[in-house]
């Protein structure tokens, strides 16, 4: 028995003594381990945590189920912003049971790599876990702040601020939030705080920095980097440059612009963009074609804000021609550029190309507008006008917090009936322009901008007077506003107060060169200093078949020009001018019926030859024109003949009384406008002429003319006339009018059948007309100020001459008119005329070339 004891207690000591000889290896593998961990952590803690994450590697291979090993791996790949592979380190562990470390360390990654809704849930985790612990909420809002969420971010740093008020991250994270809400001031403030913390912080140097390039504040904060150059990278450097010639190009966008000064801060920005683009060269950016684009862009801004629209064009060739895409941005200018050129085709597909890309950009479908209009897109314009204008609502309503709801009047809603208005003005609809316009300035009578337009309506309505009265008004509220400006010197000029035209237009030009509507009153000023030279030509065939005396005052066969020449205005109202006419017609003779011989037959008609008159006219004259008033005299000399050349004055002048009266008077004591047969047969004739017109509006005139005319050989001849004038369609292109006319003449010594006068003249006892034009004119081409009109006439009447009875009359003209500016027209065209003399229908062609030149 004690044997077998023996054996058995010996039997237990071998297992015993294996047991430890099994265990005592593993034991001993697992304290080097927790050996090598300790010395992993010693290592990370000194900041060789590529060294230590080594060790880990190692130890986690030897031993894959030891817990902490992997949590303190994690969190130092967490140290390192290895997120890819923190977030692989997840998978393989229990987050759910893992320590609040290990979920900071994976949200922390998840953030990184903007997995915010997984950041998120884990940080609230930790936070349930330990309340009080700060790291999870200070990680929660940096998840808002990436978010965006700044509002819900802001209460939770706001309380943890203020447990905790020196903690700089808290501090740093409550800047960044305000940031997001672009209340740049109070992130400044935060940063300033964690600077007298901390001074050399270089995350509050940054960010404090940075928030000062945001408020536009450039000088401070590119003083500030300076001092602290070494913070900054070349492509940070770019941008400080880059932002600070931006707010310089806003800068001088906001300039007043009456100010004479209001160009410096865009010339200070293109010498900067300028500068920009030279200092790409010498930093070295990660993408640096993107800073040069970007520039260039800038570049095209402030050179379209400077005027400068031919180097706008030149530097968006450049970009076209590197192909590089331009931002709706950076078009917008080069469209306006265009416009300002006189290229509306290229303006309109460039704004166009932004609508498509911003369907709603209001700035560009508003330009597109008068780029549709100066495209002669009419319908296009006032469709889009219409449609901006039902867009916008009168009011607009504003809700601010714990405030109750208000409204204000909308600025767009009236600009945009504005600009409606005006397409019914572009588009020659002048009755319908007036009454929008009217509307609107009923609404907002002190709108400057109303009144400017209503005043240029009544303008074109031909009522420049009444404009006057409204400028003047709207000058007394705006006396610096530009287009009200322009408006008054143009009517000065048109009412002929010259001094105050060129007073006005001359401070105009200096101040506003690159005005538009400037430089277009400048350029018509010059031309009314200019020379001026009108010219009227016509020639004629005329027949009459039924009669042989043919008394067509014209002449069978009639050539006439009438030339005059003026010098620039003397002393701003007077001007010289030459006058030089020349005129013949071919009147075919009555034939002489000889008496017979005793005992012969009656000889037969013998036809005299053709009389050819001819009439030459020199004069010297002076013309005086002031407000309201334009007066002529001049003296003459005309020659008729060999036998017959006289001396002559005149003088004419023309009273407007108000928009609508204008009376006129002349005096001719040697009238050279009488027939050229009776001029031929050395008749003369002193004449005395009155006219009246009462002009409505430009679709609607009346005019009453008498003449008396007394020649020298006791022919007294009256003459009265009327017409009625009304356009009846106006549109952009065609234009439908008619014109009434009747005149009335007698002669002391005319003729009738029973009663010959004797004279060699056409000249019925008692004559008159009744006719009525209708005339249709088409715009047929027009590229701003050059024009080309063509006109059809048809008129259709009834002569009465006393003893002869009465026949239809009537005509056909056809016209062609060029116009460019006030500098030149040329009118040519031809007319088929269907009269009648003593009985006899006459038929006659007329064909005219006449021309008003200024140079």
């Amino acid at each position: 028995m004690k044997r077998l004891r023996a054996s058995a207690s010996k039997s237990v000591k071998k297992i015993l003594l294996l047991s430890m000889c099994l265990h005592v290896p593993a034991a001993l593998s697992e304290m080097a381990s927790d050996a090598q961990y300790q010395q992993a952590i010693q290592i990370a803690r000194t900041g060789d945590t590529a060294q230590a994450l080594k060790l880990l590697e190692h130890i986690l291979q030897n031993n894959p189920g030891i817990q902490r090993y992997r949590y303190d791996y994690i969190q130092i790949l967490s140290w390192e912003n290895r997120d890819s592979e923190v977030l692989k380190q997840e998978a393989v562990i229990n987050i759910n049971t893992a320590p609040i470390f290990v979920l900071e360390a994976v949200a922390k990654s998840a953030r990184n790599t903007k997995d915010f809704h997984h950041a998120e849930v884990l940080y609230r985790r930790a936070m349930a876990a330990d309340p009080a612990r700060l790291d999870p909420q200070l990680g929660l809002a940096w998840v808002m702040i990436d978010q965006q969420q700044a509002d819900s971010a802001i209460p939770l740093l706001t309380n943890l601020a203020q447990t905790y008020p020196q903690n700089i991250d808290i501090l740093m994270a409550l800047a960044s939030a305000y940031e997001v809400k672009k209340q740049y001031l109070t992130s400044i403030m935060l940063y300033e705080n964690i600077l007298s913390l901390q001074p050399d912080h270089t995350g509050a140097l940054r960010g404090q920095i940075f928030a000062l390039t945001a408020t536009g504040a450039i000088p401070l904060a590119y003083e500030k980097a300076q001092a602290n150059k070494g913070l900054f990278s070349d492509d940070e450097w770019a941008h400080f440059h880059w932002d600070a010639a931006a707010t310089l190009i806003r800068w001088g966008e906001a300039t007043p612009f009456e100010e004479k000064q209001r160009f410096d801060e865009t010339d200070i920005a293109i010498k900067a963009v300028e500068d920009n683009i030279a200092l790409i060269k010498t930093l070295k950016l990660k993408e640096p074609e993107v800073w040069l684009r970007r520039a260039r862009i800038d570049l095209i801004i402030a050179l379209r804000y400077r005027y400068r629209m031919q180097d706008v064009i030149k530097q968006y060739d450049i970009l076209q021609q590197q192909k590089i895409a331009i931002p709706a941005y950076g078009r917008a200018p080069v469209a306006d550029a265009y416009l300002y050129l006189e290229e509306p085709e290229k303006a309109r597909d460039i704004y166009l190309s932004i609508i498509k890309e911003l369907p709603q950009d209001f700035s560009a479908r508003s330009a597109l507008v008068y780029a549709y209009l100066e495209t002669e897109q009419f319908d296009e314009a006032v469709k889009l006008a219409a449609q901006l204008a039902k867009e916008q609502p009168a009011k607009l309503r504003f809700k601010p917090a714990n405030a109750a709801e208000y409204t204000k009047g909308n600025p767009k809603k009236t600009s945009t009936e504005l600009t409606l208005a005006d397409m019914s003005a572009y588009a020659d609809k002048l009755d319908d322009a007036v009454d929008k316009l009217e509307a609107l300035y009923n609404r907002a009578s002190f709108n400057t901008d109303i009144r400017h337009d209503l005043a240029r309506a009544y303008y074109f309505r031909g009522w420049p007077r009444r404009a006057e009265k409204h400028f003047d008004m709207a000058l007394n509220i705006a006396p610096k506003h530009l287009g009200l400006k322009v408006g008054h010197a143009e009517i000065m000029r048109e009412l002929q107060s010259y001094r105050k035209a060129e007073k006005e237009t001359l401070t105009l030009f200096r101040d506003y060169p690159e005005d538009k509507g400037v430089q277009k009153q400048k350029q018509l000023w010059d031309i009314h200093n200019d020379w001026q030279f009108k010219s009227s030509n016509n020639g004629g065939i005329s027949t009459n078949p039924k009669s042989d005396t043919n008394n067509n005052p014209r002449g069978s066969e009639d050539i006439s020009t009438e030339n005059y020449l003026y010098t620039p205005p003397i002393d701003y109202n007077f001007r010289i001018f030459a006058h030089q006419g020349w005129s013949t017609g071919l009147f075919p003779m009555q034939s002489i019926q000889r008496p017979a011989q005793p005992g012969q037959a009656r000889p037969p008609l013998e036809p005299q030859p053709d009389l050819r008159a001819y009439l030459r006219t020199y004069g010297l004259g002076l013309e005086y024109s002031a407000r309201n008033l334009i007066a002529t005299s001049e003296i003459h000399y005309d020659n008729f003949s060999q036998d017959h050349a006289h001396v002559g004055i005149n003088g004419a002048v023309s009273y407007e009384f108000n928009d609508r009266w204008q009376l006129s008077a002349g005096f001719d004591s040697l009238d050279n406008n009488i027939s050229l047969r009776a001029l031929s047969a050395g008749t003369t004739a002193t004449s005395g002429k009155l006219g009246v017109t009462y002009r409505v509006h430009e679709s609607r005139q009346f005019d009453l003319n008498t003449q008396y005319a007394a020649y020298s050989d006791n022919n007294n001849r009256f003459e009265v006339g009327g017409s009625y004038y009304e356009r009846w369609y106006s549109g952009p292109r065609y234009k439908f009018s008619t014109r009434l006319n009747a005149g009335y003449s007698n002669n002391s010594e005319g003729y009738t059948p029973t009663l010959r006068s004797g004279l060699p003249y056409f000249n019925p006892k008692n004559d008159a007309t009744v006719s009525l034009t209708v005339d249709n004119d088409y715009l047929t081409y027009r590229y701003y100020d050059t024009t080309f009109h063509q006109r059809l006439a048809l008129s259709v009447g009834n002569y009465w001459q006393q003893g002869y009875g009465s026949d239809l009359i009537g005509s056909i003209q056809y016209e062609h008119r060029w116009k460019t500016l006030d500098r030149f027209e040329l009118t040519y065209g031809a007319s088929r005329g269907y009269t009648s003399y003593d009985g006899t229908p006459t038929e006659n062609w007329i064909f005219y070339l006449n021309t008003d030149l200024r140079f």
